[in-house]
């Protein structure tokens, strides 16, 4: 189910979702784009690519580790959003930790609990190669958010998200995520 909302509206289920997620996307530090916690759309860079990667932010480099049966998770749930390429990359860390070991019983519990936002592609960025690797398109998320101007346009495979959408008075319109199909290089 799609629709197109603008910023105020965005940013109202925005704060109703914190309530039980953290949001992390590509915002903008001083001229490099990395992945942070956000707290509204302004913050989220969609025409840059991001240079410092998701991953600091899924697994950062000093982390706790957990060697007990019952991993225990944060209080809220983490929703990344990704470009297309970035949840390809995803797929293959799945494959890189091998979930029999117990040590990345950790990974496997924030895998199966995160949530993804696609961020649609509307051109190629430098140096992209998405479409040569065949990770330009993805339709493996909850939600996807593309920004056209002043409208932020959504397509919701989450069941919860769309309630709270309807229960805003969002009105329904057929919705694609961008996607590119031709790179530069």
């Amino acid at each position: 189910m799609g629709y197109h909302v603008d910023a105020k509206q965005f940013d109202i289920w925005l704060k109703r979702q914190k309530r039980k997620y953290d949001f992390y996307a590509p915002i903008d530090f001083d001229g490099v784009v990395g992945y942070a916690q956000i707290e509204c759309a302004e913050q989220i860079v969609f025409d840059r690519k991001p240079v410092l990667s998701f991953k600091e932010v899924l697994r950062p480099v000093t982390e706790r580790l957990f060697f007990d049966r019952d991993v225990k998770t944060k209080d809220k749930t983490p929703v990344f959003l990704l470009h297309s390429c970035d949840i390809h990359v995803l797929r293959r860390l799945d494959d890189l930790y091998p979930y029999s070991i117990p040590a990345e019983q950790c990974y496997k519990t924030l895998r199966q609990s995160i949530k993804i936002i696609l961020i649609g592609c509307r051109q190629s960025f430098e140096n992209c190669l998405c479409v040569s690797m065949g990770s330009n398109i993805c339709n493996d998320y909850d939600m996807s958010l593309d920004k056209e101007k002043d409208i932020y346009q959504i397509d919701c495979k989450s069941p919860e998200w769309n309630r709270e959408f309807l229960n805003m008075g969002c009105e329904r319109y057929f919705v694609l995520p961008c996607q590119v199909h031709e790179n530069r290089l």
